[in-house]
């Protein structure tokens, strides 16, 4: 009895351990080259450096311009966050692109991308992914969807 017992302890815990081999991959924030390769996916991307030197990526969504920042960075532990971002330079006879209250219908209507505009009166919209524990990278592909979603309808509900 102590036998069967024990073999079918065995045969579970083998069973359970080939389930967490299977695990899906999890993308940290020190894996800028993975991350800069699933914005490439959706157009233009490549990783650059500032001269800062700060990494960040420099993009295009449907020809829509955009950056990940890479945000919150250790040494040891990566970066905690990552930051979208775009930002509109309108015309300066715009005057929808200065409407403040545009910016805030689309934060009311909208569970992406925050819009607002910043000192200059140009339109800026971003959004913050948490990479702080890691996340599977088919969780990091949704957002990088999201993100998609927010350049393509953006400029339609804000300047159309």
């Amino acid at each position: 009895m102590f036998r069967a017992i024990l073999a079918a302890a065995f045969s579970a815990a083998l069973l359970f351990s080939g389930q967490f081999a299977a695990r899906a991959e999890v993308i940290t924030g020190a894996d800028k080259a993975k991350i800069a390769a699933m914005a490439k996916k959706l157009g233009e991307a490549s990783l650059k450096t500032d001269a800062a030197g700060q990494d960040f990526i420099s993009a295009k969504i449907e020809g829509v311009a955009y950056v990940i920042q890479f945000v919150g960075c250790g040494v040891k532990r990566g970066c905690a966050n990552l930051r979208f971002l775009t930002v509109w330079d309108p015309a300066a006879d715009d005057k929808r692109a200065q409407d403040l209250q545009r910016a805030n219908e689309w934060n009311r209507q909208k569970r992406i991308g925050v819009a607002y505009l910043d000192e200059k009166g140009s339109v800026v919209v971003k959004m913050e992914v948490s990479l702080e524990a890691g996340v599977e990278r088919a969780t990091l592909e949704d957002s990088f969807d999201w993100w998609r979603r927010a350049m393509v309808e953006f400029p339609k509900f804000f300047f159309d």
